[in-house]
């Protein structure tokens, strides 16, 4: 299929998919695929190749990158010509798919204990700790002066008693809900 820049500016690129038949043979592929004859290839992508004005003569091989149970994309390999991979490259290549999901599921973690860290579960707002490093930063720029605005909640603690701490919970998100909306 075209592409919108050319291949030399986007050596790795993000397809859905759903973008073609290949890719969506794919969707749930548990082991690896070779693919090493374009004849064999599903009609409707090579069709889709043609139209792009491109050769049609490719071998390719994608090993899924699996977390758990779920196939959450592949890393694939074209070559535009007859090629035979051997079982050392494949296996490679399921190596760096597995450290790719590892290294994924990592970073998506982190940032997860990072926003943890820094936001109050509760209410979604930046907590002490944020508020306190943000002040900091603030402090050590000379281009923004400091303003802070202190809010109180009045005879919140009797509310909660009274109407129990999940009523009292769901003011506290209402209340953030409202601090969030005002200030953006």
């Amino acid at each position: 299929p075209p592409r919108n820049m050319p291949i030399e500016e986007d050596p790795l690129g993000i397809v859905p998919f759903d973008a073609d038949p290949i890719f969506a043979a794919t969707k749930d592929l548990k082991i690896p695929l070779i693919v090493r004859n374009a004849a064999d290839t599903d009609e409707r992508y090579l069709q889709r190749v043609k139209d792009a004005g491109e050769s049609i003569d490719f071998t390719g091989a994608g090993v899924p990158l699996v977390h758990g149970d779920t196939t959450e994309g592949i890393l694939a390999f074209v070559y535009l010509s007859e090629y035979r991979w051997s079982e050392h490259e494949v296996n490679a290549l399921r190596t760096i798919a597995a450290l790719l999901v590892q290294l994924l599921h990592r970073v998506d973690a982190e940032d997860r204990l990072w926003r943890g860290a820094l936001t109050d579960e509760l209410t979604g707002l930046a907590n002490r700790r944020a508020l306190f490093a943000e002040v900091a930063r603030r402090q050590r720029s000379a281009e923004t002066s400091v303003a802070l605005l202190f809010m109180d909640l009045d005879r919140f603690k009797v509310m909660n008693d009274y109407l129990g701490h999940g009523t009292g919970d769901k003011v506290l998100q209402v209340i953030a809900d409202r601090i969030r909306t005002s200030l953006r």
